[in-house]
């Protein structure tokens, strides 16, 4: 079994084995179950935004980008139409059965797409990975983005147990962590339908493994400053896991210059700062950053009007940015709605993942080695966990010059790492181990009774 005591940055000998393989592949296969159980069941539009998504979706092929102003098309206000939106609308069978769909005000923002916040990353990978599934035939475009899903979730669980893995977690718990977020509430709603949330899950796990390796051999830290920039230039949001990491080298670099008896303070900080971790923190925090600056310029310039009011807007205070701090840990982990949304199921499943979560980052601060990779990850998760909400707040409002309440599910791509800390921390006594990978696998099974949002 691991401890914390010896989940060190030093370099693993440990290799990956034919097992390990079969074991990526039973996840990629519980990833495809989560969809073809769930996908054919929506027959409404997700209220998180999936209207404007399958708009965006359905225009990348011919337009690549879809610009501030933008009227959404006759796809998506057809689907709109027929199918109605989860918790807000019906289908509306006399719009859907004409062909006239010029009217906007029959349509969310009065038929201005609010997706042109996102760079065309996600939507151009997902219509070229949804094209053999159109092929076999999954006809509709819309069905067969919700089904690519599940290669996105399989990203995420493959780099995951790649990560806890190679800091010695046993398969055991890397299996039943994967199933774990495989039935998880962030994977029904950002796995099976449309949505840009897809890209969190892997976004978090990629970030991890990559921090992981550089940390335990020193090399290709510019793979992780590389990754630091694609995952950021998929969502801006998946620049928490970006700065979970970032923060876990310079916390593991400052405790080690720490303990420098051998060195005055100055010489410490220097050295500090030299390090190739700290270079490598910054120069990931720093790419993330850029590329996202540089697309909002590129947005301002492509604009052909003003970004359609989504009537969310509220004033930012100093209430506001502390209720904020408290958004992504652990709620995180409950995806886009209230888990009783869900039926009873939801709940359980959410509650299981909250407190496998909260126990995980919480208790290897506590408990864990100071001189530990588990204890700086903690560290730096529960830190960023608490100020990115402000700080995304702050950042919505420089861009988009409004401040609107962050929903949890901004703070996905930490996921992954909550998950790390919990395999980290539970793996210390066999018999939690056995506990956290069995509550995985029931809370896969039980995830797959969930019909729908009530």
């Amino acid at each position: 079994m691991i401890s914390t005591d010896t989940v060190t940055a030093e370099p693993k000998t440990q290799s990956f084995s034919i097992m390990d393989w079969l074991i990526c592949l039973g996840l990629v296969l519980a990833s495809l179950v989560v969809a073809v159980v769930h996908v054919p069941q929506h027959e409404q539009i997700s209220p998180i935004d999936e209207f404007v998504y399958i708009d965006y979706l359905a225009k990348v092929s011919t337009e690549g980008v879809v610009e501030r102003g933008e009227e959404t098309g006759a796809y998506a206000r057809e689907y709109f139409a027929c199918h109605g939106v989860s918790m807000y609308t019906e289908a509306q069978p006399a719009l859907c059965s004409g062909s006239n769909f010029d009217e906007d005000s029959l349509y969310p923002f009065n038929g201005v797409t609010s997706a042109d916040l996102y760079t065309p990353l996600y939507f151009g990978t997902t219509w070229f990975l949804a094209q053999p599934i159109q092929l076999a035939g999954v006809q509709d475009l819309t069905e067969a983005g919700r089904y690519v899903g599940s290669i996105w979730l399989a990203i995420a669980l493959t780099f995951l147990f790649a990560a806890l893995r190679r800091i010695g977690i046993s398969r055991w718990v890397g299996l039943g962590l994967g199933l774990l977020i495989a039935g998880s509430l962030p994977a029904y709603w950002s796995h099976t339908f449309v949505s840009t949330d897809a890209t969190a899950l892997p976004a978090g796990a990629i970030m991890l493994y990559l921090a992981v390796v550089f940390m335990q051999t020193r090399r290709f830290g510019w793979l992780l400053i590389g990754a630091a920039a694609i995952v950021t230039l998929f969502k801006l949001q998946n620049l928490t896991a970006v700065a979970a990491v970032a923060l876990t080298l310079a916390i593991c670099t400052g405790i080690e210059m720490a303990g420098r008896s051998d060195l005055r303070i100055k010489e410490k900080v220097l050295l500090g700062l030299k390090d190739s971790r700290t270079i490598v923190a910054v120069g990931a925090v720093g790419a993330g950053v850029f590329v996202q600056a540089v697309w909002t310029v590129v947005r301002s310039l492509i604009a052909v009007g003003p970004a359609p009011d989504q009537l969310v807007s509220q004033p930012i205070g100093f209430r506001a940015l502390v209720a904020e701090m408290f958004k992504f840990f652990p709620n995180a982990v409950n995806g886009a709605t209230a888990p009783a949304s869900l039926g009873v199921n939801g709940v359980i499943v959410a509650s299981l993942f909250a407190i496998i979560a909260t126990a995980g980052v919480l208790g290897l601060i506590v408990s864990g080695e100071k001189r530990s990779l588990g204890f700086s990850l903690a560290a730096a998760t529960l830190v960023v966990s608490l100020v990115a909400g402000p700080a995304l707040a702050v950042a919505n409002l420089a861009t988009s010059g409004f401040y609107f309440s962050l929903p949890s599910r901004y703070g996905l791509a930490l996921v992954p790492i909550f998950v790390c800390c919990a395999a980290i921390f539970f793996s210390q006594k066999r018999w939690l181990a056995n506990c956290i990978a069995v509550s995985g696998g029931f809370a896969f099974v039980i995830s797959l009774a969930v019909t729908g949002a009530a």
